[in-house]
């Protein structure tokens, strides 16, 4: 009130009860209040982060990331600390782990807190759908997502189902969220990248990308992660011959070719969560201890793979191996096999009535 009075002294700006009037101010400065929740719903995350706007509608141009299903916020809090010029929303549909989150942020490693990161407690797919403006979001990440079950994806038949438009089960990324997901994202440089130990949920999210991309034709395009040392491809999904539809799904640790901030004062960051405290443990029986798979999709054109193979690539997907299994035998190799055994089978006889 003393400043205002000190900077404009012709001007009183106290209502008729006494109290500043806060309108008032902002008129003879020239500005508007700005809200953190605007006129459609969504959030304006320069509010959220405090950025010095003078104008109602201008933007900080801080590269927007979100990280869905963020957990106990360990890997998002290194990110955001590796990468002060970048802003960071982490969203998790637990209160308690949102909260042990916003901890972690505010007193991280006992110093000052994380300024760049927001931690929501949120279901995903709502959050994007509702609180997030069209076209603003550089990257989002999905670091181990909780599949289905721990096996779901095992079966190519339901695999082809699903990538033909069939039903899906209830899981994150079913194929509203990744829609609501490519919505979000900045039509030119927007990115999508999914890191999974779950070789059967790894297929599960290619085959519902296959899905979505079949029905909305250049939603996504596949990222070249082929000439980044350390990732390999694992299989090639494709849809119908007329969305062009294409996933790939890459196997290699997280680096920084696909966004991942690798370092922080010397500690690797490649993705270590709560996750690798399980395995250490032995939690978990189809979980890779070791293997990361990768799934790198752009808004844009720029980075797709280009289909210049002669590899067969089907919808669906080779599975691990689970064991030592009996191969099929052809007709006429089962044949000969049967006519083998009936051969020792008389002979034994002959030899028993001796």
């Amino acid at each position: 009130k003393s400043a205002m009075k000190r900077e404009f002294p012709k001007y009183n700006f106290e209502s008729k009860g006494g109290h500043i009037d806060v309108a008032k101010i902002l008129r003879t400065l020239q500005m508007q209040k700005v809200y953190t929740l605007q006129d459609d719903g969504t959030v304006n995350f320069d509010v959220v982060f405090e950025r010095d706007l003078m104008e109602v509608g201008k933007s900080s141009n801080r590269p927007l990331n979100i990280e869905l299903g963020s957990g106990f916020g360990e890997w998002v809090v290194n990110q955001a600390q590796c990468n002060p010029d970048s802003d960071y929303i982490a969203v998790e549909l637990r209160s308690d782990r949102v909260g042990q989150m916003f901890s972690k942020a505010f007193l991280h490693d006992g110093g000052s807190p994380i300024q760049n990161l927001c931690s929501v407690g949120s279901d995903c797919g709502s959050f994007l759908r509702k609180r997030v403006k069209d076209g603003t979001v550089s990257k989002i990440y999905v670091n181990h997502p909780e599949p289905p079950t721990q096996t779901f994806g095992a079966n190519n038949i339901t695999l082809q189902n699903i990538a033909n438009g069939g039903e899906e089960p209830a899981h994150m990324l079913n194929s509203q969220t990744l829609i609501h997901a490519a919505k979000c994202l900045d039509e030119k440089t927007g990115k999508l990248i999914i890191v999974t130990d779950n070789r059967f949920y790894a297929n599960l999210i290619c085959a519902t990308l296959i899905k979505v991309m079949n029905e909305n034709e250049g939603i996504y395009h596949c990222a070249d992660l082929k000439t980044n040392s350390g990732i390999q491809e694992v299989h090639v999904f494709v849809g119908k011959s007329s969305s062009k539809a294409r996933v790939v799904l890459y196997e290699g640790q997280p680096n920084e070719s696909i966004d991942h901030s690798t370092s922080n004062n010397g500690i690797s960051q490649n993705g270590s969560t709560y996750f690798d405290r399980l395995w250490r443990k032995g939690a978990g029986n189809h979980a890779q201890i070791h293997k990361r798979f990768l799934i790198c999709m752009h808004r844009s054109k720029q980075g797709i793979v280009h289909n210049n193979t002669s590899r067969k690539h089907n919808t669906v997907a080779a599975q691990p191996r689970q064991g030592k299994k009996t191969r099929k035998r052809s007709k006429s190799s089962q044949q000969r096999r049967n006519e083998r055994r009936l051969r020792r089978k008389l002979e034994s006889g002959s030899t028993g009535n001796a």
